[in-house]
């Protein structure tokens, strides 16, 4: 299941952060979290793993970046190479079985000897060059630090389940494809477009999202005006690719007033409402 071509294919950066991750929950004897991808010493040292982008789900022969940090709120320095260059990852597959790295990637380790009170170091890592992730499932990578363990979830999945996962869990929508409503089509490039092109399949899962109000949060800089103007939400997502799908008129869905938007949004219940028997 390993990869073999650690070195050459890894990317790994030193990095320092004026920001910090959520605290976990306080745990010793090495018990892990009980919030998935966080840490905390008694003694106030949060070791946490995190997608580096918007997501920790992949198809099949993806690539997927994380990003492990070591935090020091204590009184006291961290011994740098001891956090990244004596700890170890691992891989927990699907099938229950445990995968090593051939090389421990965290011995590259070439950050400051002391990670001093008030700071925080990591590294990015491309997790997909040290492990196999080709089969369809969840994994769970491991962080063994001093006195505990990190466990973050990789998500492997496939067809509709990928996209409605990704649509209901990114922690930003850049992937979707940004564009204004009637310009440039329906969001005609990203995930979105791709997501279309599996056609009949996606209505009942979109269907499922046209109720949700979270903000579609954009970064950047053109692309964030844009969405702040629109003020995009997960389920005007959901909406613009549903009638594409459907080849029906979008017709409020391309408003900047969001009670426009919602207005067409009640008329794809209604559709539903009475179409929900042929996609059974």
């Amino acid at each position: 299941m390993l990869r073999y071509q650690v070195l050459p294919a890894l990317l790994m950066v030193v990095m320092g952060c004026s920001s910090h991750t959520a605290d976990g929950d306080d745990v010793s004897g090495g018990e892990i979290t009980k919030e998935p991808g966080y840490y905390d010493t008694p003694d106030g040292v949060n070791y946490s793993i995190s997608e580096w982008r918007y997501t920790n789900a992949i198809r099949p022969g993806g690539e997927l970046e994380l990003y492990l940090q070591c935090y020091n709120k204590s009184d006291e320095p961290v011994d740098g190479p001891i956090v990244f260059g004596d700890s170890a990852l691992s891989l927990v597959l699907p099938d229950g079985s445990t995968a090593e790295p051939e090389v421990n990637p965290l011995g590259l380790w070439d950050g400051p000897a002391d990670i001093v009170p008030g700071s925080s170091h990591g590294v990015r890592i491309i997790i997909t060059d040290l492990f196999d992730f080709g089969e369809l499932g969840d994994y769970v990578v491991r962080w063994d630090v001093a006195g505990g363990v990190i466990e973050y979830v990789v998500k492997v999945m496939d067809g509709p389940e990928y996209y409605l996962y990704r649509l209901g869990n990114d922690k930003c929508y850049n992937d979707w494809g940004i564009h204004i409503y009637g310009e440039d089509g329906y969001l005609a490039s990203g995930l979105a477009r791709e997501a279309v092109t599996l056609g009949d399949a996606m209505v009942p899962g979109f269907i499922g999202f046209l109720g949700d109000t979270r903000e579609g949060f954009i970064e950047g800089s053109e692309d964030a005006t844009i969405a702040d103007m629109y003020g995009w939400r997960v389920c005007d997502y959901a909406a613009i690719m549903l009638v594409e799908i459907l080849g029906q008129d979008p017709g409020g869905l391309t408003s900047m007033d969001a009670a426009a938007r919602d207005e067409r949004i009640e008329e794809l219940k209604v559709w539903w409402a009475e179409h929900e028997g042929e996609y059974r």
